[in-house]
C-alpha cells in the first residue's frame, strides 16, 4: 500500500526544458561531419538522460570512420556544437511546465529538480525560464557521487524536501530517468520526447504525451508491480533512517541505521533546508551574521564558499538530523553560537560556541541542537550532507 503523494521530482532536460532536440542535432551534426549517420533510436537509447552516453557515440564514431579521430578531439568538436545549438531559439519551455508548477505549488505540493547534468547547466535554464522560483530543491549530477540510471539524485532530492521515497512521484522523459527512480522506490510517470516516443516506457507507473496529460487531482497512482515490491520493502519506514538502510531490492544497508529511541525526525511541515550551491566566490566578503538573520528556517544548511576541493558550509540548525556516515569523506563541525550535540554510536559530544570536533569519515553520527545553533561545517565538494546511500 502506497502513500499519498506528498513530493514531486522533476527531471530538467526533457521535461522541463526541451534541450533534447539541441542535443541531437548536434551529435547528428558530429556524424554528419564524419559522413556517418546518427540513427534517433541509437541516440534515445544510450545518450538521453544519460551523461556517459557519450563516449558510446565517440567509440562508434572511432570504429566505423577510421578518420583518425580520438575521443578527446570528438568530444572538444561535440562541445563546440553544443554551443552553437544550445541557445535560446533552440531551447524552449515544454508544453504546459509553467500552469503545472503553479498548480502543484498552489497545491501545497513539494517540488525538487532531480537532473543528471550540472548544476550550472541546469540553474542557467530555470532562471532563464523564470521557473527555478517554484522548486524547494534542485539537485544535479555534480552534486552527487553517482548520475542516473543510480537512485542517488532522486534521495537527495526526497531528504532536502523532507519526503520520503513512497510519498514522491517522479516524472522523467529518458530510460535512464525511470530505471533511476525506481531504484530509488519511486512512482514514476514518463513523458517521452519526440525523439524517445519508440522506447519501451513499460517500467513507468503512467505514460503521458505531455505535461498538459498531467492532472494534479490523479497524481495518486495504481502502482505496477514492481514499485509495489519496492513499496513493501520501505512499508514500516517512517523516516529516513529507515528509507535508507534499505535498498529497493530488498538488501539490508548499513550506511544509516535506525536507533532505538531517537527523536523523530522532521517532518515535512518542519523539514530541514539543504542548498548546495556557493553563496559567496571569492574576494566576496562573507558577512555571517547577514546570513544567519536571514535563515528563517529550523533547520539550514548553506553552501557559504569554496576552497580548493572543500566547502565551507553555514548550519542554522534547531531539532535533530537523522543518523547517517559519510563513507569517503570527514567532517568538520565548529559552534559559533548555541550548543551541538553530536551523538555517536557509542557516546554524544557536546560542543558549545568556539569549539569544534571532526567526525572521522565512516563513522555513524546524528547532530541535533535543542535550541537555535549557528556552526560552521568544513567538507569536500563531493560529500552528500544527508550522508551517503
Amino acid at each position: 500500500m502506497t502513500g499519498p503523494v506528498k513530493a514531486v521530482i522533476f527531471d530538467h532536460d526533457g521535461i522541463l526544458v526541451n534541450t533534447v532536440a539541441a542535443d541531437f542535432l548536434a551529435c547528428s551534426a558530429l556524424f554528419a561531419e564524419h559522413g556517418a549517420a546518427l540513427p534517433a533510436t541509437l541516440w534515445a537509447r544510450e545518450v538521453c538522460g544519460n551523461a556517459d552516453g557519450y563516449s558510446r557515440l565517440f567509440d562508434i564514431l572511432l570504429t566505423s570512420t577510421g578518420h583518425g579521430q580520438t575521443t578527446e578531439r570528438l568530444r572538444e568538436r561535440l562541445t563546440e556544437l553544443w554551443d552553437k545549438h544550445f541557445v535560446p531559439e533552440h531551447v524552449c519551455l515544454m508544453p504546459g511546465v509553467r500552469e503545472l508548477l503553479a498548480r502543484l505549488r498552489d497545491a501545497g505540493t513539494a517540488l525538487a529538480v532531480a537532473s543528471s547534468s550540472d548544476a550550472d547547466w541546469v540553474r542557467r535554464w530555470l532562471r532563464y525560464y523564470d521557473i527555478e522560483r517554484f522548486f524547494d530543491a534542485v539537485v544535479t549530477g555534480d552534486q552527487v557521487r553517482r548520475r542516473k540510471p543510480d537512485p542517488a539524485v532522486h534521495l537527495v532530492a526526497a531528504a532536502a524536501l523532507g519526503v520520503a521515497p513512497r510519498h514522491c512521484v517522479v516524472v522523467e522523459d529518458s530510460l535512464t530517468g525511470v530505471a533511476a527512480a525506481r531504484a530509488a522506490g519511486m512512482r514514476v510517470i514518463a513523458v517521452p520526447t519526440e525523439l524517445t516516443r519508440m522506447c519501451d516506457y513499460s517500467a513507468a507507473d503512467q505514460v503521458l504525451q505531455d505535461l498538459t496529460d498531467l492532472d494534479p487531482a490523479r497524481l495518486f497512482l495504481a502502482p505496477s508491480g514492481i514499485c509495489r515490491q519496492v513499496e513493501d520493502s520501505y512499508q514500516c519506514a517512517e523516516n529516513f533512517d529507515e528509507l535508507w538502510s534499505q535498498d529497493p531490492s530488498g538488501t539490508r544497508r548499513t550506511t544509516v541505521a535506525s536507533r532505538p529511541g531517537r527523536s523523530p525526525r522532521m517532518t515535512d511541515r518542519d523539514k530541514y533546508n539543504i542548498n548546495l550551491d556557493v553563496k559567496f566566490q571569492h574576494l566576496d566578503r562573507i558577512d555571517v551574521p547577514a546570513v544567519v538573520a536571514a535563515c528563517t528556517e529550523k533547520w539550514q544548511n548553506r553552501t557559504l564558499t569554496q576552497v580548493n576541493g572543500s566547502v565551507v558550509r553555514l548550519g542554522v540548525i534547531e531539532g535533530d538530523f537523522h543518523w547517517h556516515k559519510h563513507d569517503e569523506d570527514d567532517e568538520f563541525f565548529f559552534v559559533l553560537e548555541g550548543k551541538l550535540l553530536i551523538d555517536l554510536e557509542d557516546r554524544t559530544i557536546e560542543l558549545g560556541p568556539q569549539q569544534g570536533v571532526t567526525i572521522t569519515k565512516g563513522v555513524m553520527h546524528r547532530p541535533r541542537a535543542p535550541g537555535r545553533t549557528v556552526m560552521l561545517m568544513v567538507e569536500t565538494t563531493a560529500i552528500q550532507p544527508t550522508g551517503d546511500p
